[in-house]
């Protein structure tokens, strides 16, 4: 159905546009859009998206205030004509071309407006504008809005919510994860390559146990049927297992945080721990190793586990919950089929989570007499916006954009061969078989009883835990980096003295060669060690212009990295003699 597209005498503007009967602008066209782009400017993104803007008065304000990529979309070869011979004056001082069927306007500095007449797909629309999702602006009219539009505007804003997620979780974690990644250091001779666990379980069920509200249902037909299945659990929920007497064969541990402790401080059981490197210190220093760890992004954790496993760690999905991993490992293991329990990835009847699990005791201790536990759950329930998704009976489930991102690791990376997820009234996914949770128990009884999984804590010969490769001097590789520090300290010193010489004239990349021609020296990068520790630094200044005082600052940062690192790893040697 083509549009009705109708130009009409105005009072304020040369055209008034009618799109199917209905003005697309204000009788004040130009004050309106005057107030839309200083709601625009005032955010400073990066790029700005124009989803059929009209005649485009908010379009000549944002070239002229804001140095923005502006990509416009405009199907209506109408109203795209209309428009561009109303802002004729101001793109004649750009430089016009054609590539590849979108119209690009340039200036001096680089591009500053392409227009397009259809949506462009996400990698496409990676390559045309700087920034990432969430430093872009979307920016529609109620007339001109289109069907197509909507599956787009969703789709960005949960990619730029996820951006927003990374960046914050980077700039709030980032020395907490180097403080935890030194602190468990001491422990490094108990680290094992979680790669030496993979295929270790061909073609054996499993159950990966996450702590979600269903999860309660699903738990007498675990106890009754414990020895048919390889038990893998996150450990938000071992302390609803401990009340069915349940002790995981594998139990996985990734978060930082030291209220991470809680699920942990009561566990005495014997399943073989998979952490993460930077996993709270208090955790590791309450259970005892060994622990089979896994290949970190962060740049000292990969650094150092490169050091203590020279053949690699052994890689875990990351998909922002330890379920995710939990769920890679039981893949790598060889299990089929691997059930899902307690995945539900929403609030089913309004809970947050299983019955029994540490987060759900911390949450009642906060209740009293003028806070009852109906009031804390609401609380916890609207702490984040709220967003819906469908169950399996096709109802809308209340859940977050937290747990968005969770469920759309899950759908990129489901089906996967032999999963199967156990139904408690959560979210779902439509192309994985699923079952109900009372159907658990009779699904469980038709696998064969295992053979008693051999437990890798506590006994068994660290020569056999090791597969016979000598054990890992931990003070040796502590003494080399403490050394490192203290030399590289008096090199930086030496370099900021040079800098200040340098910036006093033209910005010069000879610095810079002084700190490359050290990673030659070392063995590895020294830049990428010690860019653990300012991330908040380099987040705040990325994409800025490089200049003198800039430069300064970023020395500075990196100095001041350096004294991090040397702190820690001379607390990491206190930990290690005591």
């Amino acid at each position: 159905m083509t549009d009705e597209v109708l130009f009409l005498p105005d009072a304020d503007a040369a055209q008034q546009l009618m799109l199917n009967g209905r003005a697309v602008h204000s009788r004040h066209a130009q004050r309106e859009a005057e107030r839309q782009a200083a709601e625009i400017l005032a955010r400073s993104p990066r790029s700005v998206i124009l989803l059929s803007p009209g005649l485009g008065f908010v379009l000549d304000l944002l070239l002229e205030g804001s140095d923005a990529m502006l990509l416009w979309i405009e199907p209506d070869e109408r109203i795209r004509e209309a428009a561009l011979r109303r802002l004729a004056s101001k793109l004649t001082g750009l430089r016009r071309r054609i590539v590849d069927g979108q119209t690009i306007y340039s200036s001096k500095s680089g591009d500053r407006l392409i227009l397009r007449n259809s949506l462009p797909d996400f990698a496409h629309l990676r390559s045309l504008l700087p920034g990432t999702p969430d430093t872009w602006h979307v920016f529609s009219l109620r007339a001109t809005f289109r069907p197509q539009y909507v599956s787009f505007v969703a789709d960005l804003e949960q990619r730029g919510f996820r951006e927003t997620v990374n960046r914050n979780t980077l700039k709030r974690f980032d020395k907490i994860w180097l403080k935890n990644l030194y602190y468990n250091l001491a422990t490094a001779s108990q680290l094992r390559p979680v790669s030496s666990l993979f295929e270790s379980h061909r073609n054996m069920p499993a159950v990966v146990v996450s702590a979600g509200p269903s999860l309660d249902r699903c738990l007498p037909a675990l106890a009754e049927h414990r020895s048919r299945i390889i038990l893998i659990a996150v450990d938000t929920a071992v302390s609803a297992l401990r009340h069915f007497g349940l002790d995981p064969d594998y139990l996985l541990s990734v978060d930082a945080q030291a209220p991470n402790f809680l699920h942990l401080r009561s566990y005495s059981g014997e399943a073989t721990l998979v952490v993460d490197t930077t996993v709270s210190y208090l955790a590791l220093r309450h259970l005892k190793g060994p622990y089979y760890t896994f290949q970190n992004p962060l740049p000292a954790a990969s650094i150092l586990l490169q050091m203590l496993f020279p053949d690699g760690a052994g890689e875990l999905q990351f998909g922002g919950s330890v379920s995710t991993n939990a769920f890679d490992l039981a893949l790598r293991l060889g299990c089929s089929p691997v059930y899902l329990c307690g995945l539900d990835l929403s609030f089913p009847e309004n809970r947050i989570h299983a019955r029994g699990s540490a987060l759900e005791e911390a949450a009642l201790a906060k209740t009293h007499r003028l806070h009852t536990a109906h009031q804390q759950n609401h609380a916890q329930l609207t702490a984040i916006d709220r967003r819906y998704l469908q169950n399996s009976e096709s109802r809308a489930v209340p859940t977050n954009d937290k747990l968005l991102i969770f469920y759309e690791w899950y759908r990129s990376r489901l089906p996967a061969p032999h999963v199967v997820h156990v139904d408690g009234g959560g979210a779902s996914f439509s192309r994985v078989p699923r079952i109900g949770s009372e159907k658990l128990a009779e699904a469980l009884a038709a696998h064969p009883k295992l053979a008693e999984v051999n437990k890798m804590r506590p006994g068994g010969s660290i020569a056999a835990l090791t597969n016979g490769t000598e054990t890992i001097d931990t003070e040796a590789i502590l003494e080399s980096l403490h050394s490192f520090a203290g030399d590289l300290l008096e090199r930086l010193d030496d370099a900021l003295k040079a800098a200040e010489d340098m910036l006093a004239g033209a910005p010069s990349a000879e610095l810079a060669g002084q700190l490359l021609q050290l990673d030659k020296e070392h063995g590895f990068s020294v830049t990428r060690l010690l860019s653990s520790g300012m991330q908040s630094s380099l987040l705040s200044n990325e994409g800025a212009s490089p200049s003198g005082e800039s430069l300064t600052a970023f020395f500075n940062d990196l100095r001041a990295s350096l004294r991090l690192h040397q702190k820690l790893i001379s607390r990491c040697r206190q930990f290690a003699d005591s």
